[in-house]
């Protein structure tokens, strides 16, 4: 479903619920969502090996401080792809496989973290960029 809204919806960074056809939320819908929204994840991103640009989906159980960024193998950041206080809920974010330079990144293993400072919640992951 996420990807669809990035689709439908690329100008919104949270994803509010709404969706490609409107219906009525059932409970079912409403407690799952409210189940995942209580858990930190980042997922991997879509598509893995990507070029030019992938999707990074990620859930926070609640609002704070928030920091996703970028790395390549040797472990230095390269781009931040947010940085500051976000409220709980589902986000996606692009990266079109740039540093914060705006140069163009090799074709690569590359590493992202998500980081919630105030509540010392960490994930990583990696993908792979290819030219």
């Amino acid at each position: 479903m996420w990807f669809a809204w990035a689709v439908y919806w690329p100008e919104t960074a949270i994803w509010l619920g709404e969706g490609i056809i409107e219906q009525p939320p059932t409970a079912v819908e409403e407690e799952d969502f409210a189940a995942l929204s209580q858990h930190f994840v980042l997922q991997q991103n879509y598509p893995n090996s990507f070029n030019p640009a992938t999707h990074i989906q990620y859930i926070l159980p609640r609002a704070g401080q928030v920091y996703l960024s970028v790395y390549n193998e040797a472990g230095q950041k390269i781009c931040t792809l947010v940085e500051g206080y976000r409220e709980q809920g589902l986000y996606l974010q692009i990266w079109d496989g740039r540093d914060d330079l705006g140069v163009a990144a090799a074709s690569g293993v590359y590493l992202y973290r998500l980081e919630m400072p105030g509540l010392d919640l960490v994930q990583t992951r990696s993908m792979t960029l290819l030219h």
